[in-house]
């Protein structure tokens, strides 16, 4: 049998009409002569691939043009064979489809519009984060993360933080206040051991604050009258009626002397 000179010629009679009764089993092909069986698949594979392009959603930009015509020609490529189908594209049935030159001409129509369109160009997104973003992100985080040695209690000398510590019971926070609103008169020394040792530790200058166990870094003498530095803890001790010894109160047998400076750490 002579071979077949027509648009899919290098496709046998029988793999058409396999395809054929396989894609399209209403169309009646299984008795239909080669002419009529190849004008037939070229007409529904034209059909189909419109109905591929056009079956999505709208499009706005040449690539999504070119996404669509790559999208369906894949497609059916997959579907009836390379053979088939790049003799499908290139036959005059496909190619005088007045359908696939409207297309064409939509996504020239959008290129020459996004082309012109120089006022609005497409934002970019997700934003780039600037240098100086970063460093103010660095800054805050260094700030929030770092502790700061804030007052000194004066009364049982714990030294306070900008911060709340972890593992702590409860943050401890200092309030500088006025000798005259706090009753210090519970804080003097009796002991005699203590009084017995060498150096003034606990004479400040201050007639009201003398032979009292207090630290010298919560003292500030410049006032008038002085104040001191006090932690909540202890603030709510001396505050009760009758004031209360605070349990951690330098007066309450936490301190025995003061080492030498040379032996401070």
């Amino acid at each position: 049998m002579p071979k077949s000179i027509d648009a899919l010629s290098q496709a046998r009679t029988a793999e058409l009409r396999g395809l054929a009764v396989a894609y399209f089993p209403n169309g009646r092909t299984s008795r239909m002569a080669r002419p009529i069986l190849v004008a037939f698949i070229l007409a529904a594979m034209a059909d189909e691939e419109y109905a591929l392009r056009t079956s999505r959603r709208a499009r706005t930009t040449p690539e999504q043009f070119d996404f669509a015509a790559m999208a369906a020609h894949r497609t059916m490529r997959d579907r009836y064979g390379r053979c088939v189908f790049d003799q499908y594209l290139v036959s005059v049935s496909r190619t005088s489809d007045d359908r696939f030159d409207t297309l064409e001409q939509q996504s020239t129509d959008v290129l020459s519009q996004s082309g012109n369109d120089v006022t609005s160009p497409v934002p970019i997104w997700p934003t780039p984060v600037t240098n100086e973003t970063k460093d103010d992100c660095m800054s805050a985080f260094r700030e929030g993360t770092t502790l700061h040695l804030a007052a000194t209690c004066a009364v049982c000398a714990r030294r306070t933080f900008s911060k709340d510590v972890l593992f702590t019971p409860a943050h401890l926070s200092c309030e500088r206040v006025s000798i005259n609103t706090v009753v210090l008169e519970i804080l003097r020394i009796d002991d005699p051991f203590i009084l017995n040792r060498p150096g003034e530790h606990f004479n400040f200058g201050h007639p009201d604050l003398d032979g009292l166990a207090l630290h010298r870094s919560g003292l500030h003498l410049a006032a008038s009258p002085p104040q001191i530095d006090i932690c909540n803890e202890c603030a709510s001790s001396l505050q009760k009626c009758p004031p209360k010894l605070p349990r951690l109160a330098l007066a309450n047998g936490n301190i025995r002397g003061f080492l030498p400076e040379s032996l401070q750490d």
